[in-house]
């Protein structure tokens, strides 16, 4: 432990003033060209924006501090008018995770999880369409008809339908690190409905990274890589309680998602939370709230 939550105060204090910058950026591009793709600030997509910024929205869900309802309308704002779907889910985890301590508070948790889903699924046809296609895709072992509605959906389940090969070849070590690209070389045109994207010139999307952590991981490390990843997750989960739960559950939803969503093994942010998670969880003594 150095500084570790000093590290997270500086975080979630400037995800704040980022999330106005981006509010402000996102209508003055709307504005002035009429911009359709969803708030995200400086960032290279709205889903990576959304994923950051989770683990401060979580965090100021779950503490008491000063001005706590403006900055979660901010924080939030940005996140809902990233119009990811990453962001959305987040949210709704978010709400879930909020105050699950007891039999009571699991079913408020689970009531607030189940009425967000409904409602984001419904008021969000981004969203609902996502979800349908992914389900359609798993239900027929087969990728989406070729449009631009679905071309989020074709680079998590082509990727996925690659990883899934690769395991059945070796199912205990995967096909080794960087091995992705090359399994998907192998496996993609095998893959019912794969035909009109490669004749679409789509065929490379997410090649490289899998496009979900996750999904590389089973494909370049096998079972073996998954049991690990969860091994970390379940040793530092256990280190949670009253006084860090605010910090380490925020940066656990942050991994959930780039689990799903993004495969960069060298992002920043990923080791940043990373090592939040790790060395506030090996700190014996309670964190002061007044110290984030």
């Amino acid at each position: 432990y150095v500084g570790a939550q000093e590290l997270f105060s500086v975080y979630v204090r400037y995800a704040y003033y980022y999330a106005i910058f981006s509010i402000i950026y996102y209508y003055y591009k709307q504005l002035l060209y009429g911009y359709s793709f969803g708030a995200h600030g400086l960032m290279s997509e709205p889903s990576v924006y959304a994923i950051f910024m989770m683990p401060a929205f979580y965090y100021f869900l779950r503490e008491r501090v000063e001005h706590r309802k403006r900055i979660i309308l901010v924080i939030g704002g940005g996140i809902l008018l990233s119009g990811s779907s990453m962001g959305y889910l987040g949210i709704v985890i978010s709400l879930f995770l909020v105050n699950t301590v007891s039999i009571k508070s699991w079913f408020k948790g689970l009531s607030l999880l189940v009425t967000s889903f409904i409602l984001f699924y419904s008021i969000s046809s981004d969203f609902s369409s996502r979800i349908n296609s992914t389900f359609d895709a798993l239900n027929s072992g087969s990728l989406p008809t070729v449009n631009t509605g679905s071309l989020s959906t074709f680079a998590l389940m082509s990727n996925y339908f690659v990883a899934m090969n690769v395991l059945k070849e070796n199912p205990s070590l995967g096909n080794g690190l960087g091995s992705h690209s090359k399994s998907h070389e192998k496996y993609f045109s095998s893959i019912p409905g794969s035909g009109p994207w490669s004749e679409a010139g789509l065929d490379l999307i997410n090649k490289s990274d899998a496009n979900s952590l996750g999904i590389r991981i089973a494909s370049e490390f096998g079972i073996i890589g998954i049991m690990l990843v969860a091994l970390f997750l379940w040793r530092n989960l256990k280190n949670v309680n009253y006084e860090n739960r605010g910090i380490i559950i925020g940066a656990f939803i942050y991994l959930i998602l780039v689990i799903i969503r993004s495969g960069n093994y060298v992002a920043a942010d990923l080791y940043f939370f990373i090592f939040m998670i790790y060395f506030i969880g090996q700190r014996k003594q309670p964190i002061s709230r007044k110290e984030c």
